[in-house]
């Protein structure tokens, strides 16, 4: 947004006054947001908290082998992918990956770190790369685990069948609340402003029952990561 508003500043002079203001605006909500979150983290952190608090975000597309050679910029590499979890209660952090054969929160940070060590890091396969991410802090080190097919799940089948989130306005939503001992409800603030009300809304579709959601399996994803003949005849001849 920030960037967006930036490009546009640049190229429409005579909205200049209207779009700076929209920019300050956005940098104002972005910064209640971090202190927000901040004030989260730290209470989540106490002793006699009930709260737990947690980032999550998809990592930039990791790609290997990361060589130097020319060769590299017309063969199709193998894109790895990085799932981050931060949990601020203990300050833990889960990277869950998986590869195939096409291609400000507390997780910007750990992925950060990943990327400071890939500078100096050479990943020729993704076991590479998984080893390069546990190596990246030496504090707490990440937790990673690599994801099978079997690990998909078809959420979107899931949320389809049971639950309806049209309420929600989600692209409104600035504060988001789950209770686990109410889970057919979220609670949810339209603006940072820690007075305001939250507003509960109800999302399990008519007829469906909490009961039924925790004894629900989920559809696993139909799911191929198989490297096509092409992309393995690069792979090969990069390394």
């Amino acid at each position: 947004m920030c960037d967006q508003l930036h490009a546009q500043i640049q190229s429409n002079p005579h909205e200049e006054k209207e779009l700076t203001a929209r920019l300050e605006i956005h940098q104002r909500k972005a910064e209640k947001a971090m202190t927000m979150m901040k004030q989260d983290h730290s209470e989540s952190q106490k002793p006699s908290s009930v709260i737990c608090t947690a980032s999550i975000d998809l990592q930039q597309v990791l790609f290997v082998p990361t060589l130097t050679h020319s060769q590299m910029f017309y063969l199709r590499q193998l894109a790895v992918y990085n799932f981050g979890v931060h949990i601020a209660d203990t300050n833990g952090a889960y990277m869950t990956l998986w590869h195939k054969g096409h291609s400000f929160l507390s997780c910007d940070r750990d992925f950060a770190l990943i990327e400071k060590r890939k500078r100096v890091t050479k990943c020729i396969v993704p076991k590479n790369v998984k080893d390069m991410i546990q190596e990246s802090r030496q504090v707490k080190p990440f937790t990673v685990s690599n994801m099978n097919e079997s690990d998909s799940f078809d959420f979107k089948k899931a949320v389809d069948c049971n639950i309806n989130t049209a309420k929600l306005n989600i692209s409104e939503v600035q504060w988001l609340r789950l209770d686990k001992h109410k889970p057919h409800a979220v609670k949810i603030r339209r603006s940072l402003n820690e007075i305001e009300v939250w507003e509960v809304i109800t999302i399990l579709k008519k007829g469906v029952q909490v009961q039924n959601i925790k004894k629900m399996q989920l559809p696993v994803l139909d799911v191929t990561s198989h490297i096509s003949g092409e992309k393995k005849k690069d792979l090969t001849e990069m390394i």
